[in-house]
């Protein structure tokens, strides 16, 4: 049997394989497991872990828990195990189909007396997930620290996902920590309803602040726009909560123009920035229809109470990593949202990007927040013994160019950069890389939040994944990042 084929197997208890190279995860087992398999025969597991798979209609699916055994032979998909996820086995004469509720996962075909998934070469599968290994503890600072689950799920919804030389080892970050620690007994449940059939078809919107730090320029608050059937989240920032409504036209101007679509329903809060006369008198005129919540249950927005939280959580986690002032709180939730829109959730089967680009998001350009760089002056802007870089920290992606927004050490100034050498560490401090990030061939924006593209694409992606799966391993100190 190939390494790229797979049989199905409704005896099997368990997924496993005897091709070490198709882990993107693995945790090694302290003492082999002896099982044993339909013949009688005992053989040896000596890892367990998650294997990524792109099949040959471009599904990518996630498997997790997924035995290492040497010596069986081939790769066996467990019927049994699958069916723990709500994923359905229909067999027929000629192939056997899995379904997730109503969406098809992946077909197999009859090959003699066994059903076989053919699925596209393993250096297709691994380019697809990534091209280089870093240390968890940067990927996690990426990623605005989130959990290694979401990561292994992301592993399958995106490209250019950095790869981990490891995995997480059991350390609490500092970060997380202080941002994230709370009582046990608080709920952290989503909001997983989806009651829109398309983009743009319910909105839901909230306000954060006022924050007690003004931010430069001068805004204490910010408003977010999320659309309910895609999770997109798009914020805007404000020094009045008046500026609700020019915020809103703003959002409806950049969200109808790139996809064609209508908003048709929007949903907030009773405060008076949303039911002002001017505010309803908008609504009215567009053919908007504004539905408010029962004055002070704000669980009736949930999902923009969740998404309010989630930013909350993620953008103090990068701030308190890294040495960066918490002036510029707006530039971490910008962040905190842009990383939002381009990874699993548990709602949507594809991330919030690709529902409404209709293309994996790319994340082959990510930058620790708050990391140490020097960016290049071009030579039009200096004289002959000036310096040719400046000292610089990572704030985030800039809407539609191929560059990083950085804040310059010397000025305080924002500035727009594309060549720069980072040295990225964890909120650890023991872990340092250095990158040059002047790539001129890649071919997509680094950042395009306020666009969004029409519908949902044809390909299904699916991700099964296992909390079991956490493989500890040491860090290792030096890695250099591919970037733009």
């Amino acid at each position: 049997m190939g390494k790229t084929e797979w049989l199905v197997d409704s005896g099997a208890s368990l997924h496993m394989t005897s091709v070490r190279d198709k882990f993107v995860s693995m945790k090694e087992l302290k003492t082999p497991v002896r099982i044993a398999i339909a013949d009688g025969k005992k053989i040896d597991t000596v890892a367990m872990g998650t294997v990524g798979l792109k099949i040959m209609n471009e599904v990518s699916v996630a498997l997790s828990g997924v035995l290492y055994t040497p010596e069986v032979e081939g790769s066996l998909i467990s019927v049994a195990k699958l069916a723990e996820k709500d994923v359905v086995a229909q067999f027929s004469k000629f192939k056997c189909v899995f379904r997730y509720g109503d969406a098809t996962v992946m077909e197999t075909k009859h090959c003699g007396s066994v059903y076989k998934l053919k699925s596209v070469g393993d250096e297709v599968c691994h380019a697809a997930t990534t091209s280089r290994k870093e240390p968890w503890a940067v990927v996690h600072a990426c990623l605005g620290h989130i959990p290694f689950k979401r990561y292994e799920q992301l592993l399958t919804t995106a490209d250019g996902v950095p790869r981990v030389a490891d995995a997480p080892i059991e350390h609490v970050y500092a970060g997380c920590c202080m941002e994230k620690m709370r009582e046990d007994n608080f709920s952290r449940s989503p909001e997983k309803t989806v009651k829109s059939a398309g983009v743009l078809d319910l909105i839901h919107s909230d306000i954060m602040g006022p924050k007690q730090t003004k931010a430069p320029g001068g805004c204490t608050y910010a408003v977010m726009f999320i659309d309910d059937f895609s999770r997109h989240v798009t914020v805007y920032f404000m020094k009045k909560k008046t500026e609700v409504l020019e915020k809103l036209k703003m959002f409806k101007a950049d969200m109808e123009n790139a996809t064609g679509r209508k908003i048709k329903r929007i949903c907030s809060g009773n405060g008076g920035e949303y039911t002002g006369r001017l505010f309803k008198e908008y609504l009215s005129k567009q053919g908007i229809r504004h539905e408010k919540t029962v004055p002070y249950t704000p669980q009736q927005n949930g999902l923009a109470e969740r998404t309010n939280r989630s930013l909350m959580e993620m953008a103090p986690c990068m701030l308190y990593s890294e040495p960066i002032d918490k002036k510029w709180w707006v530039e971490a939730i910008n962040t905190s949202a842009w990383i939002i829109n381009r990874i699993p959730n548990t709602v949507t089967v594809k991330t919030p990007y690709e529902i409404v680009y209709q293309k994996k998001p790319q994340l082959k350009n990510l930058k620790v927040f708050g990391a140490l760089g020097y960016g290049h002056i071009p030579d039009e802007k200096r004289r002959k013994l000036d310096a040719k870089a400046f000292k610089c920290r990572v704030l985030g992606y800039e809407d539609g160019v191929k560059g990083y927004r950085v804040l310059h050490v010397a000025t305080g100034q924002v500035k727009i950069v594309r060549t720069v050498k980072f040295m990225e560490t964890t909120s650890t401090g023991d872990f340092m890389t250095e990158v040059d990030s002047d790539d001129k061939d890649d071919d997509e924006d680094v950042a395009t939040p306020h666009a969004i593209a029409p519908s949902r694409g044809q390909t299904q992606t699916l991700t099964f994944f296992n909390d079991e799966v956490v493989p500890p391993q040491r860090l290792q100190s030096f890695l250099h990042l591919l970037t733009p």
